[in-house]
């Protein structure tokens, strides 16, 4: 099988599973065959994404924050940063906390990074599906 599938196989799985887990908080979305599922929007500019690092680099879930607007970006993600010591506390975990401020990037990101690759021996896939659901529901 070639990537696409597998990561709509992949992605539509655990999406049910989600659901399944928290139907309270998250809807079927349409699931494109890419290395990255947008799971649920938080906020006009913010939402909540599972993706596959390229070349290997692990699995990541995590909030995005994105628009149009570089320095709303940053301020956002400074309003939150100066959370950080709580949120990491109330999940039990510490988050990467990517403020992207080189370029003309203007999304910035806080995640959790976990290994996994859409390749990995099924067993390992399971594994990473029951980590990412039970992550998923405390994000």
């Amino acid at each position: 099988m070639d990537n696409k599938t597998l990561y709509t196989i992949f992605f539509t799985d655990l999406q049910q599973r989600l659901i399944k887990s928290r139907p309270d908080l998250f809807t079927t979305r349409s699931i494109s065959g890419k290395n990255w599922h947008r799971v649920c929007d938080l906020a006009p500019n913010a939402g909540l994404a599972w993706t596959f690092r390229a070349y290997g680099k692990g699995f990541d879930i995590g909030v995005y924050l994105k628009s149009s607007d570089r320095a709303e970006n940053k301020s956002e993600f400074d309003r939150v940063f100066a959370h950080k010591k709580e949120i990491e506390a109330r999940l039990d975990r510490l988050l990467q906390w990517d403020r992207q401020n080189e370029g003309d990037i203007k999304q910035s990101q806080i995640y959790i990074r976990t290994p996994g690759i859409i390749t990995d021996p099924p067993e390992k896939l399971e594994e990473l599906k029951k980590f990412v659901v039970e992550q998923t529901g405390r994000f």
